[in-house]
């Protein structure tokens, strides 16, 4: 918590019941390893989140909610602009954050981490007491819940005051994001609230952060504070935070490289002085040492970077006696009003009391909520593509980058095949899938596609590398996004059905999401059922004969994580496409006890009688046959 003198613990969240199963892979060399989390967690992390949300909606009812690649972000906003800048700022700090250590950015949270923004003290405080703090909360600007099953979540008081809100939201983004990073075993305070300093400093242009050290470091030249109470962990004021932000900075500004590995070596359990001495050959005060040689040459730096910054800014500033040069036409120019700040997707009045995700009819306010996000993800789109048009169904709207009728009435009819065939799967009234319509964009340019992508929070690399994406939401929004990057019509539909089939499992009976490779099999089946070009129809075959020839292990589909390979859609499919034809009833039965939170072992011992290695035995014995 930023100062204030609590540490998160492991309290009073609890009680709400949603403590994460242990990982279950193989032997353990550190107890506090973090491992990429298994379908369960990831499961209980969402229910969590649920839980957690409507506990901040009771404490601040105009509380409304965001979603990031890696966040989910609630917030007491009142306008679109402060809501994006919310977005872009955890979306930066985290990426900053991945860049410095060389990590995984879907290896930090389980699931996405939980922000909390409020505007009214009050609130905040009767949310955190939810959480279990005690005290002087309303005081505080901040803080980080780290629970001992891997489960993290910030809250932030004051969203009024924009820079210090930041300062705290990016400086209690970091403490979560270390408390994630290789183990879960805390660092030293100084290195802790230094490093939370430093990433103020570089991401918040009027950062407090960036006088505080100067501050600290001026103190300490003037024989006012010595630096070596920073050692001490207790009682932290200004001084503290800013002189464990100059020596951090001092490390970093030294090696980079070397203060990475430090981190790493305090993360797996070395102390800091064995740390210190392997990193940077000196202990303690050494480091001092070294850190007050440079003291005075780093104030000066930063004074004339901040000189030349202002000097900058005086010379972007305008002229107000300059005169607009004359010209011989006159342009009538008028500016568009701005548009009202969409509303938030309400939550629905009368939650099922029996299953928090389980997915209720829509109410005719969440469906013209729903809708108008939709027209403003069309908005986005034809500031993109200009040449985007609406084409609308019964259940979709279908924004259409094709270029002649023909190219709209095949993306139309099969939106419309894909969702029958799948209310028939499933025994589904169409009327009450989506909370109106589920919008499809499609792109033909991959620089107008990366344009659309950037303003849903998708950075450009990851854009150029996807032919298309389903995105559903903890409130309940789905839209899919497709690319044609490779100018291949059958390609294109393989990624429309295919994504569609993910938004569509989505909303089946409730939120939680399926086991990976029966969501990414069935979506492979009805790729293959529906179109009569899928690749899907030959890259079953493919795993199936690589299993028969040894070349593969079929078990590899059920790996937490997944390569995402050929063979694993190939054989995911394979196995689906076998139950299916099997007993399609069972099926069906099988995915609604997923659905409705049943693990996977239960799930298949009711509708197959079977578990893993059984449902694995079968399909081997029909494999060969069923190829030829």
């Amino acid at each position: 918590m930023r100062h204030v003198a609590l540490f998160a613990m492991c309290v009073g969240v609890l009680a709400l019941g949603f403590a994460l199963p242990v990982h279950a892979q193989g032997r353990v060399v550190d107890r506090y390893e973090i491992k990429p989390p298994t379908q369960d967690q990831l499961r209980k992390a969402r229910e969590w989140m649920i839980a957690l949300g409507k506990q901040a909606q009771q404490a601040a009812p105009k509380l409304h909610r965001g979603e990031t690649a890696y966040f989910y972000l609630f917030s007491a906003f009142e306008n679109k602009a402060d809501d994006k800048r919310y977005s872009d700022t955890a979306e930066k700090m985290f990426k900053e954050l991945c860049t410095q250590f060389k990590v995984n950015p879907k290896s930090v949270w389980i699931g996405k981490c939980p922000i909390f923004a409020f505007n009214d003290a009050k609130q905040y405080a009767t949310f955190c007491a939810g959480l279990g703090f005690t005290g002087d909360i309303e005081k505080s600007g901040g803080l980080t819940l780290f629970r001992s099953d891997g489960l993290v979540c910030i809250a932030l008081n004051d969203t009024k005051t924009q820079t210090q809100f930041y300062d705290t939201m990016v400086h209690e983004g970091t403490h979560a994001f270390m408390a994630r990073f290789l183990t879960t075993r805390f660092l030293p305070v100084w290195v802790n609230e230094g490093i939370a300093e430093h990433m103020c400093a570089r991401i918040i242009e009027d950062s407090r952060a960036k006088t505080l050290w100067q501050e600290a470091t001026k103190q300490v030249i003037d024989g006012e504070r010595k630096p070596e109470t920073i050692f001490d962990g207790v009682n932290l004021d200004a001084f503290d935070y800013g002189m464990a932000h100059a020596l951090v900075r001092f490390m970093i500004e030294k090696d980079g490289t070397a203060f990475s590995q430090f981190i790493r070596r305090l993360k797996q359990g070395e102390s800091e002085e064995a740390a210190l001495k392997a990193a940077y050959k000196t202990d303690r005060a050494g480091l001092i040492r070294n850190w007050r040689a440079g003291a005075e040459e780093s104030l000066k730096a930063a004074q004339r970077e901040a000189e030349k910054k202002e000097a900058l800014k005086e010379t972007q500033k305008p002229d107000p006696q300059a005169k607009a040069a004359p010209s011989d036409k006159t342009e009538a120019k008028t500016t568009p009003p701005p548009k009202e700040p969409l509303k938030p997707i309400p939550p629905h009045p009368s939650p099922s009391s029996d299953d928090p995700l389980a997915i209720m009819p829509a109410t005719e306010e969440q469906a013209q909520a729903a809708k108008e996000w939709a027209m403003d993800l069309g908005d986005r789109g034809k500031q993109a593509a200009p040449k985007m048009h609406l084409v609308e169904t019964s259940n979709f709207y279908l924004y259409s980058t094709f270029e002649n009728k023909a190219g709209d009435t095949l993306f139309r009819d099969t939106a419309d095949r894909m969702f029958k065939e799948l209310c028939k799967q499933f025994q589904v009234n169409p009327d009450e899938v989506w909370l109106d319509k589920c919008p499809i964009l499609s792109f033909n340019d991959t620089k107008q596609f990366v344009a659309f992508c950037k303003t849903i929070d998708i950075d450009e690399e990851r854009a150029e590398k996807t032919g298309g994406f389903a995105w559903w939401r903890s409130d309940g929004l789905v839209y899919i996004v497709l690319h044609n990057k490779w100018k291949n019509t059958a390609q294109f539909y393989d990624t429309m059905v295919h994504e569609g089939t993910h938004a569509f499992m989505a909303r089946y009976l409730t939120s939680r999401p399926l086991p990976t490779w029966v969501n990414e099999g069935f979506a492979e089946h009805m790729c293959a059922t529906l179109l009569k070009d899928s690749r899907a129809k030959t890259l079953w075959q493919d795993a199936t004969k690589q299993v028969l020839a040894g070349k593969e292990n079929p078990r590899s589909i059920f790996a937490d994580t997944w390569r995402i390979e050929s063979f694993d859609y190939g054989m995911a499919h394979s196995l689906v496409r076998f139950m299916i034809r099997k007993d399609n009833k069972a099926f069906v039965e099988f995915i609604r006890l997923l659905k409705q939170g049943k693990s996977e072992e239960d799930a298949l011992q009711a509708t197959y009688k079977t578990d893993r290695e059984g449902l694995l035995k079968a399909w081997r014995t029909v494999a060969a046959q069923t190829i030829k």
